[in-house]
């Protein structure tokens, strides 16, 4: 993604576009990620490291409300990207689809 200049400039938009309003419109924006920056200073001083999201959704894959079945895929979003492109196709990538006829329990 940093080879072409068009997602070169998408990939540091979060170095030069921090909110100042007191409102949160970026993930970069939050108190979670203010403090994520205070623990790894060295980290944050470069702008092309990519910081990723790791989620996990369970989905029924038929839509009916009685279905054993289910899909759980788990998914990387790239946080450095402006908030208008982070959940966009062609940007997600997806790590791994767990089909089961179980749900996955999730510890707490």
């Amino acid at each position: 993604m940093f080879m072409a200049h068009v997602t070169y400039d998408l990939m540091v938009w979060h170095s030069g576009n921090r909110n100042t309003n007191g409102l949160v419109w970026h993930v970069g924006d939050s108190k979670a990620w203010v403090h994520i920056d205070a623990m790894w200073l060295g980290f944050v001083e470069e702008s092309q490291n990519v910081k990723l999201c790791l989620t996990i959704d369970g989905v029924n894959p038929f839509g009916e409300k009685s279905s054993s079945w289910s899909i759980w895929p788990i998914l990387l979003f790239n946080i450095n990207l402006p908030p208008w492109l982070v959940t966009k196709k062609f940007f997600v990538i997806v790590v791994l689809i767990i089909p089961s006829k179980k749900s996955i329990k999730c510890i707490t």
